[in-house]
């Protein structure tokens, strides 16, 4: 079919549509088959008119005249001098401000003026300034009528400012009463900078205090540090800490470090822990459960609600970096760090340790205080055997069971040495023996001296060899290597020339 076939048959159906438009349209005939197919009803048929229709009431050229104005003034001019002093005519409080500006202020406000107080306080600085009446400050201040401080606080938080810029632009150029507190109540109603501005000032409540120590327990873990997680455990009352070393933090694994801790300082009332799984899974439900543990976790992604253990995990990183930089090994990197930090007194003067245990722990800096202890003199102490006294010890070596010597010190309430043919032994009272004095053999071996074992050997000459001994006087001759030594070149170095 051609292009001019189509258009035809198409001009052809629109002229059967227009009669049959025609003749329907002939065929209605009255007005009221015409009202009854449009849905037109007649005015005295009507009931109360509805606001699709027409207004209930008459005319209001007050409501139309106010609102073409203000339209007016928001669409197409901005506010200023003019606009400002025919809102200030029409304001009830700034006419009695201008008249009392104008013809002074009275020394005390009457009750029927209290709204004025705000005028009132400032009265020295309010001026008026080419019929406007202004706060003067470091800058002259325009008083905005009620009428319009809507839209002289959307001026000032155009840009979605806060309420501490908007306030120091709005001590620039404009003031009314409680200026303050409408900027700060507009930029609190506003959503889109609640949207947008960070979250608001945080709110913080302190766990309760424990009543006693390991009452209640925080734990966390640390890590990764040092290629290793480490478990964290603080006793709420006295901030003792519990550090435990782990490969992996497995459920299994923190329940077995927390036991080790459990079985030093018994089990506690109350765990506090975050959300990770190793607290959350079933076994350590029943962990708690079993050894009667209240477990309390904090609010998912909040760890400021574990704060004691949050805190001591980051002081106990630091601290062992520290301590690793100053080149100790991890192992006593950790170990230092414990021991001092529970030693360390708090603000009260008590220490953790002190606190849990019931005594302050001895450290180096507490024995500066300390007196020395005085040791006792040998003589002076109840001797079972006394010096020189002759008596028979206990022999380990080969020979016999029992061998004669003498006491030539104690060394202790029940330790003794002991000069014998094989030399200085020491013997303990339940391996020594009384022997009877009468025997010549009784007399000393050797003389006791102080240093016995820096002392040099007798001479041949003396009296104090053995007596069942001699002494060898031949000489010992120390064998000498026979390897080649060379001299040592100092100072010079070997030609490179030379292959």
């Amino acid at each position: 079919m051609s292009k001019q076939n189509k258009n035809n048959k198409r001009n052809s159906g629109d002229e059967n549509k227009k009669k049959d438009y025609r003749r329907k349209s002939h065929n209605i005939g009255t007005v009221e088959t015409i009202n009854s197919l449009t849905g037109i009803v007649k005015t005295t048929e009507h009931g109360n008119a509805d606001a699709l229709s027409r207004l209930p009431v008459g005319e209001d050229k007050t409501f139309d005249h106010e609102e073409s104005c203000f339209n007016i003034n928001e669409l197409n001019t901005p506010i200023d001098a003019e606009i400002i002093r025919q809102h200030a005519k029409n304001d009830p409080i700034l006419r009695r401000v201008y008249f009392l500006v104008t013809n002074g202020w009275p020394e005390k406000l009457m009750p029927q003026d209290a709204d004025l107080r705000s005028f009132f306080n400032h009265r020295f600085a309010l001026i008026l300034n080419n019929n406007l009446l202004c706060l003067q400050t470091e800058y002259n201040r325009v008083v905005i009528p009620a009428s319009l401080k809507q839209k002289v606080l959307k001026l000032l938080h155009d840009g979605h400012w806060g309420v501490s810029r908007m306030k120091q632009l709005a001590r620039q150029h404009v003031w009314w009463t409680n200026i303050d507190k409408d900027i700060a109540q507009l930029t609190e109603n506003c959503d889109v900078c609640k949207i947008a501005n960070p979250v608001h000032a945080r709110e913080y409540l302190s766990w309760p205090e424990a009543d006693r120590p390991w009452e209640r327990v925080h734990i966390d873990f640390a890590g990764p540090f040092c290629n290793s997680m480490w478990l964290i455990c603080v006793d709420a009352f006295s901030q003792f800490p519990f550090v435990v070393q782990l490969s992996t933090t497995t459920t299994v694994d923190t329940v077995s470090a927390l036991s080790s801790i459990f079985s030093l300082e018994g089990i506690p009332e109350t765990i506090v822990s975050d959300n990770g799984p190793q607290f959350t899974a079933e076994a350590f439900k029943q962990f708690c459960s079993k050894l009667g543990i209240k477990h309390i976790t904090t609010a998912p992604f909040h760890p400021a609600s574990n704060g004691l253990a949050e805190r001591f995990v980051r002081s106990f990183k630091t601290a062992v970096q520290k301590n690793i930089d100053d080149g100790l090994s991890l192992k006593f990197a950790v170990s230092k760090y414990l021991a001092t930090y529970r030693a360390m007194p708090n603000a009260e003067g008590k220490s953790p340790a002190e606190l849990l245990h019931g005594r302050p722990v001895r450290t180096l800096l507490s024995q500066l205080f300390e007196s020395p202890r005085k040791h006792l003199e040998a003589s002076k102490r109840k001797m079972k055997f006394s010096l020189k006294q002759p008596v028979f010890a206990r022999n380990y070596a080969r020979g016999e069971k029992w061998i004669k010597g003498v006491i030539v010190k104690q060394l202790g309430k029940m330790v003794y040495r002991v000069n014998t043919s094989f030399g200085y032994i020491k013997r303990h009272v339940n391996q020594l023996k009384t022997r009877s004095s009468s025997d010549l053999s009784s007399q000393p071996i050797f003389e006791f001296a102080p240093n016995f074992i820096n002392a040099t050997p007798p001479s041949s000459s003396q009296s104090t060899l053995m007596p069942s001994e001699e002494r060898s006087t031949e000489v010992v001759q120390l064998r000498k290597s026979g390897r080649i030594r060379k001299d040592v070149i100092r100072f010079e170095s070997d030609d490179f020339r030379k292959t």
